[in-house]
This record gives structure tokens, C-alpha cells and sequence, in this order.
């Protein structure tokens, strides 16, 4: 939120309603059927965006456990999923954007989609201060969280901590907020290496 000018909150989500209501939040962030499950269009006017929020699922299996599995019920776990990220993720973008739009339309929510602007300033926001907190959070460009993001977001986008010149096909993105730490996102090229 302050990367795009805002004062962030934390309030339950139970209490986004009323504290929208009392004028404490003059706007939430959540998926839009969320909002409309919890009535928001009742005390606001606009639905800007759409965000897409993508749900989780997880199957969560300790690693002496896993160990123990076939190696092609392995597979079947980890195909499965994978198919599963990319369905979730057609769903998001194609039904539940759409349905929560007319949802919350029909509610009597004026819908106002996102400028070219902001959504330059969402991305930017994203690369500048959003990935970069959370890789703090997580220990560090070392830590075993960024070591995941990089391995399913290369080569589109590397987490590094280094001084040296990014490579020709990429654009390098420094952040150097605040919150602590100097931490690099490279933005490789299509078809580029990491």
C-alpha cells in the first residue's frame, strides 16, 4: 500500500465491513467474491481492478513420509498438481474475474477496471517492494523460499543480491526501501536464460 501512496491497516477480515462502514478503511483489498460474500457492495461504492486471487490448496506431507511413496505415485502427486496450478489459474482469470465483476455490478458496485498507469504502478510495486519484503521475511535471497521462487519464476524473473551488471537480456530492478536490504529482480527477456 505505501509503495502506491496508501496506509496499509491490519484489520480482521471479519471487521473490513464495519470498519468500512465507519469510515476507519476507505477501501479493501480482496477478491471480489470474497467482498461481495461479505456484502461490501453495501457500504462502497467501487469495485476497481480486477485483482486476480488465486486460491490455495495444499497437500502437505512431511519428508520421511514422502520418501516412502513409489516413485510414480510421486509423479502422480506432482503432475497432478501441476495440472491443478494451471487450471486454477484459467479459472481465476476467466470465470471467477468475470463472475465477480457482474456479482458485485449487480449489487450495485460501480466497476472501474484498472488504468494502463496503475497497473504499470501494481507491477512495479510488485517487483519493488512487494517481492523484495517478503524475500527478507523469508531469510534472504539464500533462503530456501527464494530459492523456490526462482526455480518456478526462471527464467521470466531471478531473485539475487549481487553488485555486478545484469546480463544484457535483462532489466534489473533495485529496491532499496526502508524495509531493509538491497535486492535485485531480474526481469530476463523472453527466451533469455536466468
Amino acid at each position: 500500500m505505501q509503495s502506491l501512496g496508501g496506509e496499509g491497516q491490519f484489520i480482521p477480515f471479519a471487521e473490513v465491513y464495519a470498519a468500512l462502514e465507519r469510515g476507519i478503511l476507505d477501501a479493501s483489498v480482496t477478491e471480489g467474491l470474497a467482498g461481495n460474500g461479505q456484502r461490501w457492495y453495501e457500504v462502497t461504492d467501487y469495485l476497481v481492478g480486477p485483482i486476480i486471487s488465486l486460491g490455495n490448496t495444499s497437500v502437505v506431507i512431511n519428508q520421511e513420509r514422502w520418501d516412502t511413496l513409489p516413485p510414480d505415485i510421486q509423479h502422480i502427486f506432482l503432475e497432478e498438481s501441476e495440472r491443478h496450478d494451471r487450471e486454477l489459474l484459467a479459472y481465476a482469470v476467466g470465470e471467477w474475474e468475470r463472475k465477480a465483476i457482474d456479482e458485485n455490478v449487480a449489487d450495485g458496485l460501480i466497476h472501474q477496471e484498472f488504468s494502463p498507469e496503475m497497473k504499470r504502478a501494481l507491477r512495479d510495486a510488485g517487483i519493488n517492494q512487494v517481492i523484495p519484503q517478503c524475500v527478507k521475511r523469508a531469510g534472504g535471497p539464500d533462503s530456501k523460499a527464494a530459492k523456490l521462487f526462482n526455480g518456478k519464476n526462471s527464467p521470466s524473473a531471478t531473485f539475487a543480491s549481487c553488485p555486478t551488471e545484469p546480463p544484457r537480456s535483462s532489466k534489473r530492478t533495485r529496491d532499496s526501501s526502508p524495509v531493509g536490504g538491497h535486492y535485485d529482480l531480474l526481469v530476463n527477456a523472453p527466451g533469455a536464460g536466468p
